[in-house]
């Protein structure tokens, strides 16, 4: 396994690489510095994707591996727990910081 020979920093800067190549090609398609077409936004997806799914993985490992036995299910848990509810946080504070972008639903 890479995890167990590299450890989680490289494993970590993968990640995070990926994330800023996406996140950068979808803001410059965004402000027009070139034209964001249907094919170039889904392979930034596909960036991010990949790139939130080996920063998550290394600090699940890392943690698990630092917490002692009778407290790691807990540790997974609330880093699973945290992963999945980030979603929701970040679209009220969308709607917080722009109101006129964000559908209210009527």
């Amino acid at each position: 396994c890479v995890f167990d020979r590299l450890g989680p920093k490289p494993i970590a800067l993968v990640g995070a690489v990926l994330l800023l190549v996406g996140y950068s090609v979808l803001a410059f398609g965004a402000v027009g510095a070139f034209h964001l077409g249907s094919e170039v936004a889904v392979c930034a997806g596909f960036l991010l994707g990949h790139g939130s799914a080996w920063a998550q993985t290394s600090a699940l490992v890392a943690n698990a591996a630092n917490t002692h036995p009778a407290r790691r299910g807990m540790v997974i848990g609330l880093l699973q727990a945290n992963f999945s509810i980030s979603a929701a946080v970040y679209a009220q504070v969308l709607a917080i910081f722009f109101p006129s972008e964000t559908s209210t639903g009527t």
